[in-house]
């Protein structure tokens, strides 16, 4: 199982670090990064801000399996996050996607 959770902030991180802790590889994204050393543990980041055009390396998400999404709406009609992401989503060989 390789998790990518869109929005690693307060819910993201703790959802991320339970299952990282079951033996499976996470990834988030935050528009920032973690603000202290160590924030992370055994997770990956990657930058990600849907307001400034700032998407994640395709390559970098190569292999995902599931998807949590923690990042709020942004706003416009619709969901700007997934709106996008999905380009980068599509082919992605997803087997479950989780929606908070």
């Amino acid at each position: 199982m390789r998790l990518l959770v869109i929005g690693g902030g307060y819910t993201g991180l703790r959802f991320g670090r339970a299952v990282a802790s079951q033996g499976a590889c996470v990834t988030l994204t935050r528009r920032t990064p973690p603000d202290r050393a160590g924030d992370g543990g055994p997770l990956r980041w990657l930058h990600f801000d849907s307001r400034r055009g700032a998407l994640p390396d395709a390559a970098a998400l190569d292999g995902v399996t599931h998807l949590l999404m923690t990042a709020p709406p942004d706003g416009s009609e619709g969901d700007g996050v997934l709106t996008a992401l999905a380009p980068l989503l599509r082919d992605l060989p997803l087997q479950w996607v989780g929606y908070l």
